[in-house]
């Protein structure tokens, strides 16, 4: 059979209790200076893919606009759409959008 002790833990006796001191200087937490230039080199690449997008001449009202706008942004056909949206959703005002099957079957 095995038996585990457990250590029990003295009290110590002579413990010095130290008081803070009333003319400490409180540090600021240090911000996350990586963090801050990941989002603002994140924020400029968004903004040149929107210049370069206004400055085409894409026909956003014609069918094929999407795989013009995802080879200038460099993401794939599926996710521009969405990428838009969330981007710059002044474009999508009057776009072509296809008929969905599901769509046509709800009416």
């Amino acid at each position: 059979m095995l038996t585990f002790k457990k250590k029990i833990k003295k009290p110590k006796e002579n413990k010095i209790i130290k008081k803070p001191k009333e003319n400490k200087i409180i540090k600021k937490p240090k911000e996350n200076y990586k963090r801050i230039n990941r989002e603002i080199n994140k924020c400029h690449e968004i903004a040149l893919k929107v210049n370069r997008l206004i400055d085409s001449d894409i026909d956003f009202t014609i069918y094929g606009w999407i795989n013009k706008v995802s080879r200038i942004i460099n993401i794939s056909p599926q996710k521009t759409r969405n990428w838009i949206e969330k981007n710059y959703p002044k474009i999508l005002g009057n776009c072509y959008k296809r008929n969905n099957y599901h769509s046509r079957l709800l009416d």
